[in-house]
């Protein structure tokens, strides 16, 4: 385990980071938790960030509070803003969702502006996207097709 108030070293291995700051790479199955992320995550695990701005690959879930990067992979991603992409299965939960969700799951979100292509639900206040696949629309206000 690292337990540290700034981390710009590169972790490897198995276990958890659990940083203020996270500056370096994260490399392995564990969990990350940290204030702010502006390396790379990559692994089977789980990254619990205010502010993440690198990107998270693999398997796990995503919890933060501005995710700016890209995550791909299994698991899920719970935000408040999110700015970048998801790919691959799981669930997306956003308040303000920019992004393309494209995979299996479902898309939960206040605003969603981008695109959902895949199979599941979109549950949302506000679509302006486009959903494309087998599942349900479920919106207060729906823009597109």
């Amino acid at each position: 385990m690292v337990w540290a108030e700034k981390l710009v070293d590169t972790v490897v291995g198995i276990g958890m980071v659990w940083a203020e700051k996270l500056v370096g790479t994260v490399v392995g199955i564990g969990m990350v938790w940290a204030e702010k992320l502006g390396g790379t995550v990559v692994g089977i695990g789980m990254v619990w960030a205010e502010k993440l701005v690198g990107t998270v690959v693999g398997i796990g879930m995503v919890w933060a509070e501005k995710l700016v990067g890209t995550v791909v992979g299994i698991g899920m991603v719970w935000a408040e803003k999110l700015v970048g992409t998801v790919v691959g299965i799981g669930m997306v939960w956003a308040e303000k969702l920019v992004g393309t969700v494209v995979g299996i799951g479902m898309v939960w979100a206040e605003k969603l502006v981008g695109t959902v292509v895949g199979i599941g639900m979109v549950w949302a206040e506000k679509l302006v996207g486009t959903v494309v696949g087998i599942g349900m629309v479920w919106a207060e206000k729906l823009v597109s097709s």
